[in-house]
């Protein structure tokens, strides 16, 4: 059985701040990165635990792994993926503080 999509909250709100961010410089460049992140995340529920396993210290995030969206290496997809669905917690810059916002992810609203 196929592992569904479960895309929180904070995750929306990153993928919308990343297309407006690359809007301004580029509407192609901000609809390409859409394609890319659905493509990444159909990658994903075919692939459930693909990307590199990180080690944080928050116990609710084992198992947290990152993907790329291919096209915008810059940008990692961060899941849990179990064999029922696929967690999408947040995507972010990898220039960003990671162990920082990822170490503090908490519960919040998701979309399927």
């Amino acid at each position: 059985m196929r592992p569904r999509l479960l895309i929180r909250a904070a995750a929306e709100r990153d993928l919308r701040s990343i297309a407006d961010y690359l809007a301004v410089r580029s509407v192609t460049a901000a609809l390409r990165f859409g394609e890319a992140a659905d493509k990444a995340f159909a990658q994903l529920l075919d692939f459930p635990h693909s990307g590199a396993r990180l080690m944080l210290a928050n116990p609710r995030l084992v198992g947290l792994r990152a993907w790329h969206i291919t096209g915008f290496r810059q940008y990692r997809i961060f899941d849990l993926p179990t064999s029922e669905r696929i967690e999408i917690l947040r995507v972010l810059h990898g220039a960003r503080d990671l162990e920082g916002i990822l170490g503090s992810t908490g519960d919040d609203d998701a979309s399927e």
